[in-house]
């Protein structure tokens, strides 16, 4: 890269404009990060997704939008919401614990309106994109997101 200078602009300005890499983007957040109650609160994505997603459009590229928003039965029951990163679970089928997730889900889920460490977990929490061999539109055909793409 010698003689050549990377963009000091602000990744928000460039994709305003649409001079990123032209390629597609899926974005994705929680309802409870959007909603609350929890810990991490993120409303503001939303507009910063819609001028991502924009930009991929002017790029001549297609984006899509997912709002997650699966909990499993015994949380949902407890009043608790898709917190930041309970997605994680279902991305990658991590409800054994092999790598002690479910320790930081309930850290997180506890703050969100979980009462107790047992999800209560269900058939379709075991489900993942892994299970789907990486078919985001399979996972989203499945139910468990809600996919947007552009019209």
């Amino acid at each position: 890269m010698a003689g050549r200078c990377l963009s000091i602009d602000l990744p928000a300005n460039i994709f305003r404009e649409g001079k990123q890499n032209a390629m597609p983007v899926i974005t994705s957040a929680n309802l409870g990060e959007l909603t609350g109650p929890g810990m991490i609160m993120l409303p503001f994505l939303v507009p910063d997704y819609v001028n991502i997603l924009n930009g991929v459009i002017k790029a001549g590229q297609k984006g899509y939008a997912c709002i997650f928003d699966q909990v499993p039965g015994k949380w949902r029951r407890d009043g608790c919401v898709s917190f930041h990163a309970l997605e994680m679970g279902y991305v990658f089928g991590d409800w054994d614990n092999s790598s002690r997730w479910l320790s930081t889900a309930f850290f997180l889920a506890k703050e969100s309106g979980a009462k107790g460490a047992d999800p209560g977990l269900g058939t379709v929490d075991k489900k993942s994109i892994a299970k789907h061999d990486g078919d985001v539109g399979a996972v989203c055909a499945s139910g468990k997101f809600e996919c947007e793409g552009p019209g």
